[in-house]
């Protein structure tokens, strides 16, 4: 979540952010979303916005890690975190 602060602040023109957090079959569900400019995930270079070390440490704790956005759509950045493993 702190990551995807960061690159809201620095990079999305964004007004407004939502967060979401839920508990749900073992696993912990983080969903961060901005109304920001939005980029396209398949031109991005992945170390500018810290997504490879959002991935790296989602998948480290054995979770699900996923990005969904596009130009002038914003940003969705959800993580699944088992609660226990």
């Amino acid at each position: 979540m702190q990551e995807s602060f960061t690159n809201i602040g620095k990079d999305a023109r964004a007004a407004t952010v939502e967060v979401d957090l839920q508990l749900a079959d073992g696993d912990a569900h983080l969903r961060v979303s901005d109304d920001g400019a939005g980029f396209d995930v398949s031109q991005v270079q992945l170390k500018k916005h810290g997504l490879v070390g959002m991935r790296y440490r989602v998948e480290a704790e054995q979770g699900r890690f996923a990005v969904d956005s596009a130009p002038g759509r914003g940003t969705t950045v959800q993580a699944w975190m088992p609660l226990a493993h």
